[in-house]
């Protein structure tokens, strides 16, 4: 979904609906994981055990995102250099290093940092843990708040043309609202549980919740969550998230129940890789420039879709051939760590 998105330029409905959940749906998910844990490991319950997870978090989420950050700025750099723009090196420079030490984040690698931090606020507050009326009660009103700052935030030409502030406070709203996300994922995990057995419950849910977010994503237009752009009606930004999210998990976890589908499987478990991937070494980039080339389409069609489709295609196949090389070297890395280990051992 978040690839189809940089891939289609022009605004047209399937983008829309998309853009309403497709990166609330991550941190959904790892809010429902968390749940999980839980649910099969008491220690997960637990503050004192806060420490030793948000440090694990640290490791699995902000040491990628300093290499990505890396590697992106290093691919900037070339760009400008084969482009002949020397003049601009610096200035590019100078934005993705305070881009990254902020944690804004060069191109899509904001996720990273946003993610880990509605994790921490999750174990640090201990929300799991408070009564059950606290918890509503947040749920109801941080969602206010955020779209009063949302609003605030953009009507503020001097913050937003100012990067040393711009940047931080986009990193801190981004985070509160992915902690948001993730603590309704934890709430939402026994409801979504209890539909996998049911099969009437679950295509229910997924009928009523997708096509209610069908109707309101169309609605509340001007989404980017990098931005924190909430739409034309910034509440629904959070009412969209949730019903596409949970319609979207319950209707994959039906199919992948029934049938067979590595790909998808595949595809779910290094999705933190092309997220932080697909847009930050210009392979999206390119390969628009060449659909464009090849086959230009200017306004919203079936011929448009079917380009979109094609180039999706492409670039999921090269993000797979990407992601395996990446997770071989991850092997292969760890394989010599634990070898160095038992020699030391020995």
């Amino acid at each position: 979904m978040i690839m189809w998105g940089h891939i289609t330029r022009l605004s047209n409905p399937v983008s829309r609906y998309m853009s309403s959940y497709k990166i609330a749906i991550f941190f959904i998910i790892s809010g429902m994981m968390i749940a999980m844990k839980a649910a099969k490991d008491s220690s997960y319950q637990e503050n004192g055990n806060t420490g030793t997870i948000v440090l694990k978090k640290a490791k699995s989420l902000l040491k990628p995102y300093f290499i990505f950050s890396l590697i992106a700025a290093l691919f900037d750099l070339a760009f400008l250099t084969v482009t002949n723009q020397q003049s601009e090196i610096l200035h590019v420079m100078a934005d993705n290093l305070y881009a990254t030490v902020t944690f804004r984040g060069i191109s899509v690698l904001w996720f990273l940092p946003a993610l880990f931090f509605g994790e921490v606020i999750f174990y640090c507050t201990g929300i799991r843990n408070w009564k059950l009326w606290k918890r509503y009660l947040v749920y109801v009103l941080l969602p206010v708040l955020l779209c009063l700052l949302s609003v605030l935030v953009g009507r503020a030409d001097k913050l937003t043309d100012n990067v040393f502030l711009f940047y931080p406070c986009l990193t801190i709203l981004k985070s509160i609202a992915a902690f948001w996300f993730v603590s309704i994922g934890y709430e939402l995990y026994p409801f979504i549980e209890k539909t996998k057995s049911k099969w009437t419950y679950s295509w229910s849910a997924v009928l009523i919740f997708g096509g209610v977010n069908g109707v309101l994503s169309q609605i509340n237009t001007g989404v980017d969550f990098n931005m924190l752009k909430m739409g034309k009606y910034p509440i629904l930004f959070f009412i969209c998230g949730v019903l596409g999210s949970v319609s979207m998990i319950i209707l994959l976890r039906q199919i992948c129940s029934r049938f067979k589908m590595p790909l998808l499987l595949y595809i779910g478990r290094n999705s933190l890789f092309i997220m932080a991937t697909h847009t930050t070494f210009y392979i999206t980039s390119v390969l628009i420039a060449i659909g464009d080339k090849i086959y230009p389409v200017e306004t919203v069609s079936a011929a448009y879709y079917v380009k979109c489709g094609v180039l999706l295609f492409i670039l999921t196949m090269i993000e797979i051939f990407m992601s395996e090389i990446y997770n071989r070297i991850k092997l292969k890395m760890r394989w010599n760590s634990n070898t160095e280990k038992s020699i030391d051992r020995g």
